[in-house]
């Protein structure tokens, strides 16, 4: 951590001790540092110090350099903004009086109007014409270079930039080739649209080869979402209409909610939690509540739509819960027609599970444990009351027709209690494969471990647990490097991967440090070796290089340079000694 940042971090953590004026000052010293950052991110150097009263567009940030401020204020202030706060606070003192209200836990004067709205579309720099944007779609959805959201996506489109979709995953795409490349170097067969304020104009339609599939069947692909991998770029989880469907029924076999229900989905689309939360819903004939990002950065606007939408039923990762619980827990307590809860993503931290329990004290709390690969694969309801001395969650058994069996280093079942073992998941429900990646699907999808004759697949999980008395399982962490961090999976080598593309280091490793007690999550960080007669950088530098291509939560809080990395007696770089390292000096 720079000093600019450890000063910023300190000043953040004593905010309200402050007199108002002294806030918003503060917040915009903030806010103008973070601007110079995203410049220099992109490589463009201010001529003039950054002016608080001018937009950010005139002072030379275009879309992807305010997708790297945004991730610079999440990261300072320990907000989850979306990427289009530069639009809805187009100054960084419009900026600093949002902030404010944000960190303060209220709204303010600082809030705009969203993305589209009439104000915006009157009289904003970014307001779009008929002839502004043009998306080329297609039927991928990878999007490279930073991109790593619908709210990226439409910040570009909003901002009348090209944006590509379905990209070839086997070659990498020069960002600015992305941005400004011309609609004339794509292949002919692929289709262009137009984005217009009212309409949508087809102006070049995909070429139509013959038609070589006759019939439908379920095998045929669903969906596909990009997560997390090991080789660098995200992977598509290819999904079948039998492997969804085969989970809503082992899903809906617990009675989790029925047709009185309404079911708040806290996930965005474009995640997986959101297709079980309509599954759940729709399956049983409850109504679907989707709950807008927005309004879960305010704990008590979540409370109040939560009570005017009459929800009986919330689902999201246990972080939604994180600013209720400590700001608003009487608000909570009053909401008497939650009688379910559903979490699923992270681990629960079991002073806040208790807290939750307690304040909803009728609310069946269900632990769903599983991956991308599956949707989800158990359904465990939380005992109530949580035993004083139950450290551990049990993640159960699988859902009816799936089973989940537990597989030592050498291949071998491991069947007796208390010994932990990588989770293999046999069940119909399973992913096709990894979208243009057959290396990664053979190491995933591997021969049954039972009967590896009979040619039946089952899903290498990555995933350690071992087995209770009763043959439940209890999740004991990650077989490889892959972590979680604020719900979402980070594989530590595209980390590190990112952080030696920078000219200057020439090795990197990447490590979680854990939190103080249970209830506070780990942190990311990293160590790095810079090249000998290298010119001196500040840190600051790489972690902006970094936001370049990783997403917030892939940005090392901390990073710090060692003359070596430590190895352990076969040659491996010792991550637990850095991990000590770190936690000794703080």
């Amino acid at each position: 951590m720079s000093g600019a940042e450890q000063h910023f971090s300190d000043v953040l953590g004593r905010l309200a001790e402050l007199p108002a004026p002294e806030q918003v000052r503060v917040l915009t010293d903030l806010v103008c540092a973070e601007t110079e950052a995203a410049l220099r991110a992109i490589r463009r150097e201010s001529a003039t110090p950054v002016d608080a009263e001018r937009s950010f567009q005139e002072q030379g940030l275009d879309s992807l350099g305010l997708v790297t401020l945004q991730r610079g204020v999440n990261d300072a202030t320990g907000l989850t903004l979306p990427p289009t706060i530069g639009f809805d606070h187009p100054t960084p003192a419009a900026l600093a009086v949002f902030l404010r209200a944000e960190l303060l836990g209220e709204p303010g004067e600082g809030d705009g109007a969203p993305v589209g709205s009439a104000d915006q579309a009157a009289g904003h720099p970014s307001a779009r014409d008929d002839s502004d944007p043009v998306v080329i779609v297609g039927t991928g959805c990878h999007f490279p270079g930073g991109i790593d959201s619908a709210d990226d996506l439409w910040q570009l489109v909003a901002d009348g930039r090209e944006v590509l979709g379905d990209f070839p995953t086997d070659r990498d795409w020069d960002i600015e080739r992305l941005l400004n490349g011309a609609p004339e170097w794509l292949p002919p067969e692929t289709g262009v649209v137009r984005l217009g304020t009212d309409a949508v104009t087809v102006e070049r339609k995909p070429r139509v080869g013959p038609r070589r599939r006759q019939e439908i069947s379920d095998t045929d692909t669903a969906y596909m979402i990009f997560t997390s991998g090991t080789t660098g770029r995200p992977k598509g989880v290819v999904m079948s209409h039998r492997g969804v469907t085969s989970f809503y029924r082992g899903m809906l076999a617990y009675s989790i909610v029925g047709r009185e229900d309404r079911v708040a989905t806290t996930s965005p689309l474009q995640f997986d939690f959101s297709l079980l939360d309509i599954g759940l819903a729709l399956g049983s004939g409850a109504a679907v509540v989707p709950v807008p990002r927005d309004v879960l950065r305010f704990p008590r606007h979540f409370l109040h739509l939560l009570k005017d939408a009459e929800v009986t039923q919330v689902n999201g990762v246990p972080s939604i819960w994180r600013s209720v619980l400590r700001h608003e827990g009487e608000q909570l307590a009053a909401l008497d027609r939650i009688r379910g809860v559903l979490f699923c993503g992270e681990v629960f931290p079991m002073p806040e599970l208790r807290h939750l329990q307690q304040l909803l004290p009728a609310a069946r709390i269900v632990n769903c444990y599983g991956a991308t690969e599956s949707m989800a694969c158990s359904f465990t309801d939380v005992p109530r009351p949580i035993p004083e001395s139950l450290e551990a969650l049990s993640i159960g058994f699988a859902h009816p027709g799936a089973e989940m069996t537990l597989v030592d280093q050498a291949g071998r079942p491991v069947d007796e209690s208390g010994v932990v073992g990588e989770i293999h998941l046999r069940s119909p429900a399973l992913f096709t494969g990894y979208w243009g990646d057959p290396e990664a699907t053979r190491a995933a999808l591997v021969p049954d471990p039972l009967e590896p004759r009979s040619g039946q697949a089952v899903f290498r999980t990555g995933d350690l647990a071992r087995r209770g008395d009763d043959g439940e399982l209890y999740f004991c962490g990650r077989a490889d490097s892959q972590v979680q961090i604020r719900g979402n999976r980070v594989e530590l080598g595209e980390v590190e991967r990112r952080l030696l593309d920078f000219p200057a280091v020439t090795a990197a490793a990447a490590v979680v440090v854990p939190g103080a007690d249970a209830a506070q999550e780990g942190t990311l960080s990293a160590f790095v070796v810079v090249e000998s007669g290298a010119a001196p950088f500040d840190l600051r530098e790489l972690r902006d290089f970094c936001r370049l291509a990783l997403p917030a939560y892939m940005i090392p809080k901390a990073i710090r340079t060692v003359d070596r990395l430590p190895v352990t007696p076969n040659g491996k770089t010792d991550k637990a000694a850095l991990t000590k390292l770190l936690v000794a000096v703080g």
